[in-house]
């Protein structure tokens, strides 16, 4: 994936739909793990970093919407990547 690639995200969580971005951000990321800079509804709502089993988040979003990006993303991926 280039580092600058903009990744389309719509899902839905506890009844509210969201759209919004993800975009790679492997200078926030100190270990190898992937680190995406997330804006939902064009606003800057943090950044996640994929951290062993879950992701965690730099910004005091809800962990369930947390979670939720990252399912989005990690299927966006793997899509991407065949």
């Amino acid at each position: 994936m280039n580092s600058s690639e903009v990744i389309p995200l719509k899902f839905d969580y506890k009844d509210e739909h969201y759209e919004g971005e993800a975009v790679h951000a492997s200078s926030k990321s100190a270990s190898s793990c992937p680190a995406f800079d997330i804006f939902i509804d064009d606003e800057y709502t943090g950044t996640i970093v994929k951290s062993n089993n879950n992701w965690i988040s730099d910004n005091h979003l809800d962990s369930g919407l947390i979670a939720a990006i990252g399912s989005v993303l990690i299927t966006l991926l793997m899509t991407m990547s065949n």
